[in-house]
């Protein structure tokens, strides 16, 4: 016999409950692994994001499901983040994952697809079967994050080789899951024209992160900055337009050159130089001169 974890935490709350053994296809994140932090939202994102921190909440998450159950409909949440990279996509997941309780069982979408003949198929069906499983044992429904999600909710093919037909019966079986989905599933994305149209209507929430806007922006550099001067982060912003995971990787950069040297000034020549190395190829993308040969005058 075995306790699920509910059972577990009605003989004793203080209880360190090791995790159940996952497939090489799915990490387990406990919510407590999790670093709070304080995210930052352009408006249209901000409300979205309020709503589903509040759906996903213990108590609101269990009375959503049972509502909706009763008028015959499927208990299920699915959630698409999409667009640009470094946005805090993943990042919001885990965030909602932390202020609820629940655990994230984050999907390597490489693992799901195989070069073998009807493995990948096997896969995708596994990894649901292995999600109902993990319902029953967790007091709370965890989250089911798929990330990179287009390399496995991409357009489908005209069945022109096995590859194609693969891929087809893989995206015909997640969006039978989806259609019979009970918990909380959510897939992120950078290339969102990839995605096929069929997986729209099932995903109930569809969140676009762009870059943030010049306030936003400033917000960020303010949480990652706390010390140097607001009029100092204004300029950055003026000068350099970043994404937040952008930022993040100035901070770390500071962090890591202050260690080294000490006496290091965290000024605004330095902030800038740095966020500008994060620009660079973006820049060398913009100005690479093209393939093939030139014409001559």
């Amino acid at each position: 016999f075995s306790l699920t974890e509910k059972g577990i935490r009605t003989y004793d709350p203080s209880a360190v409950i090791k995790l159940s053994n996952h497939s090489e296809m799915m990490q387990p994140i406990t919510p407590t692994s999790i670093v709070p932090i304080k995210m930052f939202y352009e408006p249209g994102v901000r409300d979205t994001m309020r709503q589903l921190h509040d759906i996903v909440q213990r108590d609101q998450f269990g009375n959503i499901r049972d509502s909706l159950r009763q008028k015959g409909m499927k208990g299920g949440i699915s959630v698409l983040m999409y667009g640009h990279p470094g946005t805090g996509k993943t990042e919001s997941v885990l965030q909602l994952a932390k202020s609820s309780g629940r655990h994230v069982l984050s999907v390597d979408a490489s693992k799901v697809r195989s070069k073998w003949v009807g493995e990948s198929a096997k896969n995708i069906k596994s990894l649901f079967n292995e999600y109902r499983e993990m319902l029953q044992q967790y007091e709370d429904a965890p989250i089911l994050l798929f990330n990179e999600a287009d390399s496995v909710l991409g357009k489908r093919h005209e069945n022109r080789d096995r590859g194609d037909q693969e891929m087809n019966t893989v995206q015909n079986i997640l969006l039978e899951e989806m259609e019979h989905f009970e918990g909380i599933f959510i897939a992120t994305t950078n290339q969102e024209k990839n995605l096929d149209k069929a997986f729209d209507r099932r995903f109930l929430y569809k969140i676009r992160f762009d870059k943030p806007g010049r306030e936003a922006l400033l917000q960020i550099w303010k949480a990652k900055f706390p010390k140097v001067r607001r009029n100092v982060l204004e300029k950055l912003c003026q000068q350099v337009t970043l994404s937040g995971g952008q930022i993040e990787n100035v901070r770390k950069k500071v962090v890591i050159d202050t260690i080294l040297h000490p006496k290091r000034k965290v000024n605004e020549h330095y902030l800038l130089q740095l966020a500008l190395q994060e620009r660079q190829l973006e820049t060398n993308a913009t100005h690479r001169p093209p393939l093939g040969f030139l014409k001559s005058a």
